[in-house]
């Protein structure tokens, strides 16, 4: 029996509209070539092994259900993997040129919706790997199930799942909406937890030329940076990777703000951290059990080292708080009460760019300013495609609604991988942005007394534009 989209998924394609696709896609970089019909015969079984790979929509008349998803007859995976290869002198702006064409172009809602390209002529003998997907098919948690099937196998077999959280035991009786609401209204930790969302949406924050709806068009910058120097850097100022990334952020803004001549002092940088909310038992299955941290980064603090300080102590009362977990609760029984169709409607009027520009005129301050996604590679597991090793990976998430600016944090072996997306009509120079971090970085290592025995920046960053 054909399964039904969940209505998590569901909001991820109703966030699609004329000028934004919620597409993402993962770009690895492979030191070596790769046989393409070689490839192509390995990862095919793999691919239809994983059924909503294997699967498109079916929409509903009139959105009175949200969609199905139905196998498509004799779909062979073949036909959705291409090949590609770089005239010479296959250089690394030309494949950045690619991939920010190939996120641009569609996918077809009538067909499973992804795309693998493989990609020849790298300078060195390299070679590339580029995956495609819409975001309603999978979330971080579950696409490590789909990397699973495109990388070779490693000696030992994947790790085990690591479970962000402890998984919490379903109800064995899911009461109606208005209890379930007057329920956590009447506790003490929901009334707080709302109490620290309303102070995050109130927060003083500057409207940045990017916190308007996007133009449809974007731009990427990618970076390396040692991460063991980074791991200096926390040991010596505190906080987690993540705050550090968060406060090498924040320092870039500021830069960014004095170039543009905002006044950002007394005010933040308001970031949605994704978290994964996937209870213990449904891990390596696919679709959405994501959800965000609201956290405050705060802006106009000259000393590193006061703003490392302060972006751990709001990263950490937001965790306290488990305010990821009360954010998907609030939202998944508001779309509950409001039913498939209502959900539908909702979710379309308010992603739609007149919306966004009709709303931003009477809000003081915008609701959040980027999205911040922070993932940790299994450190025991080194990615391979056919034996050769993949150096970095990428990944390419879209802007989209008001959010000019998306940032991905993603340690692999020995490097943290920047990743910036930017609209190309409001923020047209991302490289200039992730120069800023690079900056912010090094002042953040001086100020932790951090020499590094490496060059800061190794990989030259090249924004397709």
């Amino acid at each position: 029996m054909p399964e039904r989209v969940s209505k998590y998924d569901a909001m991820f394609l109703n966030c699609d509209n004329e000028v934004a696709e919620m597409q993402v896609a993962a770009a690895s970089l492979v030191d070596g070539p790769v046989d393409f019909e070689r490839y192509k015969a390995f990862v095919a079984p793999r691919i239809a092994a994983i059924p909503r790979l294997c699967q498109a929509l079916r929409p509903t008349a009139f959105d009175f259900r949200y969609p199905t998803w139905v196998d498509v007859p004799n779909f062979d995976p073949a036909d959705h993997i291409e090949h590609l290869e770089l005239a010479a002198p296959g250089s690394e702006q030309q494949l950045h040129e690619l991939l920010t064409e190939r996120i641009h172009h569609r996918l077809d809602k009538t067909k499973p919706l992804w795309r693998l390209l493989i990609v020849n002529g790298l300078e060195g003998g390299r070679s590339a790997m580029v995956f495609n997907v819409h975001h309603a098919i999978c979330d971080g948690a579950s696409a490590m199930e789909i990397f699973k099937a495109l990388y070779d196998d490693p000696e030992g077999g994947w790790p085990d799942h690591v479970h962000l959280q402890r998984a919490e035991e379903p109800a064995k009786r899911i009461p109606p909406v208005p209890v379930r609401v007057m329920k956590g209204l009447a506790s003490p930790e929901t009334r707080a937890r709302l109490g620290f969302m309303w102070r995050y949406a109130k927060a003083p924050g500057p409207w940045f030329p990017f916190t308007r709806p996007v133009s449809g068009r974007m731009q990427f910058s990618w970076r390396n940076f040692p991460l063991d120097r980074l791991q200096a850097i926390r040991r010596s100022l505190g906080g987690t990777m993540t705050d550090v990334g968060l406060a090498a952020v924040g320092g870039a803004m500021d830069r960014y703000a004095e170039r543009e001549g905002i006044d950002v002092r007394d005010q933040f940088f308001k970031v949605l951290l994704p978290e994964n909310v996937r209870a213990a038992d449904s891990y390596g299955e696919m679709g959405n059990a994501v959800s965000g941290i609201p956290t405050l980064v705060p802006l106009g603090i000259a000393d590193p080292a006061e703003r490392l300080a302060k972006v751990t102590a709001y990263t950490r009362s937001a965790k306290e708080q488990r305010l990821g977990r009360q954010f998907y609760s609030i939202l998944t029984g508001l779309m509950d009460l409001l039913g498939p169709m209502g959900a539908t409607k909702l979710t379309r009027f308010l992603a739609s760019p007149k919306w966004i520009r009709f709303a931003s005129r009477f809000v003081k301050t915008p609701r959040e300013h980027a999205i911040i996604t922070s993932v940790q590679m299994p450190s025991s597991v080194v990615f391979k495609i056919e034996g050769h090793e993949v150096t970095q990976s990428f990944p390419m998430v879209p802007c989209g609604l008001s959010l000019g600016v998306m940032c991905a944090l993603i340690s692999y072996r020995d490097q943290l991988q920047v990743a910036l997306t930017g609209d190309a009509k409001t923020i047209p120079d991302i490289d200039a942005l992730m120069d800023d971090i690079g900056i912010v970085i090094d002042e953040m290592a001086s100020a932790a007394n951090v020499i590094p025995d490496t060059p800061p920046h190794p990989l030259e960053t090249v924004a397709a534009k």
